[in-house]
Formats: structure tokens, sequence, C-alpha cells
């Protein structure tokens, strides 16, 4: 379903847009079975965070899911690639967080507003369960310094850092199962632990406009609709199966240029 006016409108002036309905209650429970499956036999997903869409072809089939493509349009215009998509998961009672920070900071790509985010919850993430919360109107000041702290419970990469941001002027965006949000590549966000009872789940993916060059070499990305017109980026093979070793070999190829030393600004 297509954003409405309003929401299109909320996302261009604050950043963000949240609590948008794109799958169902069945289609979440069916992915955390099968994500448990995976996970009963390899353990935890956090090194799958480049190309799991297409790694997992139940997750290419959310992300192909009509009421996903349409709101994604909504945001990004009809041809969209995803640059790189990752399960985000926190456990009960979980210490880990994700510190104040810009996605596309790190992403080595230009021009960096034509970046966004979209964030789907396969389980409840409720401000108990530490879902993300936004600075509404950061994504107007353009890229900011980040520092790289390696904080051992800091779920990014290298822990990069925002400082000084005032979580009290931020907003909570809550999400059922089911829901996403969608957030520009420059505001700031972040999350905090999971207080709940319960496990925090969300697969979220980097989308952006096909104009979109790399700036760290030639790289691949999946065509999520429409078409790509520009041939900027490798395209990289829809899933025919699950856990397709020749994408998991693509998938730690691109890892290793996900982030280069260059990118960070402090």
């Amino acid at each position: 379903m297509p954003l409405e006016a309003s929401q299109i409108e909320h996302y261009r002036h604050n950043g963000f847009v949240s609590g948008l309905r794109v799958i169902s209650a069945s289609e979440t429970a069916d992915a955390m079975h099968k994500l448990a499956e995976y996970e009963a036999e390899h353990g935890s997903t956090d090194a799958l965070h480049m190309k799991s869409h297409i790694y997992f072809s139940w997750l290419w089939r959310i992300a192909r899911s009509e009421k996903v493509i349409d709101a994604v349009q909504s945001v990004m215009g009809p041809d969209v690639l995803v640059l790189a998509s990752r399960l985000w998961s926190k456990l009960p009672s979980d210490e880990k967080f994700v510190s104040w920070h810009q996605d596309v900071n790190y992403f080595g790509i230009k021009p960096s507003d034509a970046a966004c985010n979209i964030w789907i919850a396969l389980s409840d993430a409720s401000e108990e369960a530490g879902c993300m919360r936004f600075m509404p109107g950061s994504h107007t000041q353009g890229l900011i310094d980040h520092e790289i702290t390696m904080a051992a419970d800091n779920l990014l990469t290298r822990g990069q850092t925002v400082r000084g941001v005032d979580m009290a002027k931020s907003i909570a965006a809550p999400l059922a199962p089911g829901e996403c949000s969608f957030h520009h590549g420059h505001v700031l966000h972040c999350s905090q632990p999971n207080r709940s009872s319960h496990r925090r789940v969300g697969f979220s993916m980097i989308l952006m406009q096909p104009h979109v060059r790399s700036t760290t070499g030639r790289r691949s990305a999946s065509l999520l609709c429409g078409e790509d017109r520009f041939g900027h980026w490798d395209i990289d093979p829809e899933p025919t199966c699950d856990r397709d070793p020749a994408i998991l070999a693509r998938m730690n190829s691109a890892t290793k240029h996900y982030v280069p030393e260059n990118a960070y600004s402090t």
C-alpha cells in the first residue's frame, strides 16, 4: 500500500516515518521460525550483514512483497536498488545497543542523500524492547563526524558514534510485528538495550536510487523494483533457494569492501 501524502511529508520533514503495516502476522511468524531453524544449525546471523536478503530466499520474498514495494516506491521513486541488508536481534534483557549514528556515513556512496533504510519488525519492537529512536530533522545537517569506539555491546561494526546528542529531543518509533519504518540515510538514530522478556528482531535494507555511485570501487547491489538505467552497480542474482553457497561467497566478498578505513570523519 503506497504511503499517504501526510506520511510522505512526515518523512521529508522529520527524516523518518514509522508504523506502516507491510507484512502479515503469519509472515512474521514464518520468518521467525525459519530464522530459528538457521540459528539452531549455525548460530547467530551477525556475520550475514551484507546480503541476507538474497542469502535467505524467504527474506527476498518479504523484500519483494507488494506492500513493501508500494511503500518503498512512495519514498524512493519507481527504481530502487538494495545495497545491503541485515537481521538485527536483541535477546531478552540484552545489553546490546546501537549508538547515535547516520547510516550513510560509512556506506561509501555518492550522493549520500539518495539513500534510506527500511526496518521491518519480525517481532515486537516496543520501547521496552529497544526500538529505534530518531532525532527529527537531523537529516538536514549533512554528514556529521563519528567517533570509532569499538564498544563491545554496540551492534554497529565499529561502535561508530555521534557524541553530544540530546536523547530527550528524540522520538521513539515502536513497531508491532509486520510493521516497518523508513529513515533517511542522514537522520541520526539509535536504539537502546532490550529490557523486555521477549526477543526483538528486525530486518533492514539499505535502499538507494540507481544514479548513486560507489566511492570505494565497483560493487554490486540488488534490483528491488523498477529498472537500472545507469549501470553503476553489478546486479546481484535473485535467490533460487535458501543459503546458496555462491551467494554466501558473494556476501563475504562484499563485506570486505563495506567499511573502508577512510570512510569515517574521525
